[in-house]
């Protein structure tokens, strides 16, 4: 084999090589210090057979079916909703349909003290009339210094007064942390977590302190019903048919554009700003989604909450006061 062949073979297994690396680093089955060791040994294996020019098209074949093995493992990992899950993320939601209404089970409701420390737990049942859906916002939480990074997540408020937020999420098994690399190599699955806006929203803006914008969507309420029929059945499906959490493609950014998705005559497309959630606000405006004529910069100072998210009374009466634009 001459020097460019093998150039060019080992240019073309370079990157589902660098790939192999990292899906043994972050598989969940070692612990990190483990997973870190193999790969090195893998790397080193490669490279050592790599230097050696006797055996070429041994090393080839052996690269080749070392990165199959390692993508079988990896792509042929069992799902299971039976996990030990960590306490926020422990039920998943359950919806049935009665006479124009929803029944949703595993509605999460969490109050939080003046530490910031969860004191009270409670998943409820609710019912929801579907027709009584009336705006949608999207909520959008800022979690890094640049505004790169963020979360995103829908809430609806329905006729009689009511809000009820979903947000989609990688689901973590107890004693698991979240981070995006991870969430690069099936680490987690996929999970809508459906709750109230003083859990949901609440959390955000008053325990931890980030930058939240709450952006009234523009839709009629007809669209807003579908949109939250099309969230709460893809919820539903979840319970019985799990996924894996990806930390680009089945993240909460890109699940909100495949419900947005399904009622739009002009589709969104996956650009930069879906890969940097902290950029989803304007692709919103810049496709006028944001019910609101003025600049991106205008909507978040006047959609900002977290100077009159505090103090939570009562659910109904928080849910107002985040809303209450002052006057300019």
């Amino acid at each position: 084999m001459t020097r460019r062949t093998k150039r060019i073979v080992a240019t073309t297994l370079a990157p589902f090589f660098l790939w192999s690396c990292f899906a043994i680093v972050f598989s969940p089955a070692l612990p990190l210090t483990a997973g870190i060791l193999l790969a090195l040994g893998w790397a080193v294996a490669v490279a050592a057979g790599g230097a050696r020019r006797r055996f070429d098209r041994i090393w080839i074949g052996a690269t080749v079916a070392g990165i199959v093995v390692i993508g079988a493992i990896h792509f042929t990992r069992p799902l299971s909703a039976a996990r030990a899950w960590i306490p926020d993320q422990e039920n998943a939601v359950r919806v049935s349909f009665v006479d124009g209404s929803v029944i949703i089970e595993n509605i999460r409701d969490r109050t939080f003290g003046e530490d910031g420390r969860v004191t009270s737990l409670n998943w409820e049942s609710d019912t929801f009339p579907v027709d009584g859906v009336e705006r949608v916002y999207f909520v959008h939480e800022i979690l890094s210094p640049r505004g790169l990074v963020a979360h995103g997540f829908l809430t609806f408020a329905f006729s009689d007064g009511r809000h009820l937020a979903i947000s989609v999420e990688a689901r973590r098994a107890a004693g698991q942390s979240y981070h995006p690399l991870p969430g690069l190599f099936r680490n987690y699955e996929l999970i809508y977590v459906i709750g109230r806006e003083t859990d949901l929203i609440g959390e955000r803006a008053n325990v931890r302190g980030n930058p939240v914008y709450l952006y009234p969507i523009r839709t009629s309420p007809e669209n807003a019903r579908a949109l939250f029929r099309s969230v709460i059945e893809r919820a539903d499906r979840l319970s019985s048919q799990p996924e894996y959490y990806n930390s680009v493609t089945n993240n909460c950014v890109t699940n909100i554009l495949l419900h947005v998705n399904e009622l739009t005559e002009l589709p969104l497309r996956y650009d930069l700003r879906i890969l940097f959630p902290g950029l989803a606000d304007n692709l919103l405006h810049e496709r006028e989604l944001l019910d609101f004529t003025g600049t991106r910069e205008e909507a978040r100072e006047r959609f900002r909450i977290n100077e009159r998210s505090e103090p939570i009374v009562t659910p109904r009466e928080w849910s107002r006061q985040i809303r209450e634009i002052p006057e300019p």
